[in-house]
C-alpha cells in the first residue's frame, strides 16, 4: 500500500517543533515526502538494512526538502535500483524565495532507482554535508547520480512549493567516503556528478575519500563536468 499520508502527517507533527520522525525496521512505500520548509526536521531509519523507503509512483520526488533548512536524514534505503516507478529525484535539496538554506546533514544513506533527474539534486542550498552516503542511478537511457546546480540546469520541480531562482550559489559542500555512480548503457548520456553554475558559483566542494565512477561515456558539456 501507499505509506504517503501517513508519514507525511507525521512530518508534518514534526515541523512544529523541530522533531524526528522516526522509521521502524520495515519497507515504506511513498509517493514524495513533504519535508518542504521543514526547519530542523530529523528523518530517522534505524540503518541501512533495515529501513527501506521504496517509490510507489514515479514522476515526484520522493523526497522533497524545497525551502528546508537544517534537515537531517539518515540510517535508511531510499529506493532500488530495479524499482519499475522513475521518480524524478530520490532527495530533492532546492532553495525557495528564502536564500537563507543551510545546515543538511546526509548521513548512512542508500538511494537508488532509475531517477529522470539525479539520485541527489542539490539547487541554491550551501553549508551542509553528506557522510558515508551511496547514490546510484540506475537509469540506462542516461542518468545522473548526484546533479549540483546554482542554474537548476535541469528543471527540477518540487511537488509542494516554487522553486526560486538562486540568489546564492551552490556551494561549501563535503562529502566524506561517499560512492556516486551512474549505470547508464555505453554511448548514452549518463554522469555520476554533474555541476553547472555560470552567473552563480558551484564552489567549495570538497570530496573526502569515497569513490566517484560511470559505467557510461557521456560527453561533458560546458558547464558540466564528470568526474573518474
Amino acid at each position: 500500500g501507499n505509506d504517503t499520508t501517513a508519514i507525511n502527517a507525521a512530518i508534518t507533527a514534526a515541523k512544529t517543533g523541530r522533531g524526528t520522525v522516526y522509521f521502524p525496521p520495515g519497507h515504506y512505500s511513498v509517493t514524495s515526502l513533504n519535508m518542504a520548509s521543514a526547519n530542523g526536521v530529523t528523518l530517522q531509519g534505524a540503518g541501512i538494512d533495515a529501513t527501506w523507503i521504496d517509490a510507489f509512483t514515479g514522476a515526484t520526488n520522493m523526497i522533497d526538502c524545497t525551502g528546508a533548512t537544517g534537515v537531517v536524514i539518515r540510517d535508511m534505503q531510499i529506493g532500488q535500483g530495479s524499482m519499475t516507478p522513475t521518480p524524478a529525484t530520490g532527495i530533492l535539496i532546492a532553495c525557495d524565495n528564502n536564500d537563507g538554506r543551510d545546515r543538511f546533514h546526509l548521513e548512512n544513506l542508500y538511494v537508488a532507482g532509475k531517477f529522470t533527474k539525479a539520485a541527489l539534486y542539490i539547487y541554491g542550498m550551501h553549508s551542509s554535508d553528506a557522510v558515508n552516503c551511496d547514490f546510484y542511478n540506475h537509469r540506462t537511457a542516461g542518468g545522473t547520480a548526484v546533479y549540483i546546480t546554482s542554474q537548476n540546469v535541469a528543471s527540477a520541480a518540487s511537488d509542494y512549493l516554487t522553486i526560486s531562482s538562486a540568489a546564492i550559489g551552490t556551494s561549501d559542500w563535503t562529502f566524506t567516503a561517499c560512492e556516486m555512480h551512474d549505470f547508464t548503457n555505453a554511448g548514452a548520456s549518463g554522469f555520476p556528478v554533474k555541476l553547472n553554475g555560470t552567473t552563480q558559483p558551484v564552489a567549495q566542494l570538497r570530496w573526502i575519500g569515497g569513490n566517484i565512477s560511470s559505467s557510461g561515456n557521456g560527453v561533458s558539456g560546458a558547464d558540466q563536468y564528470i568526474f573518474v
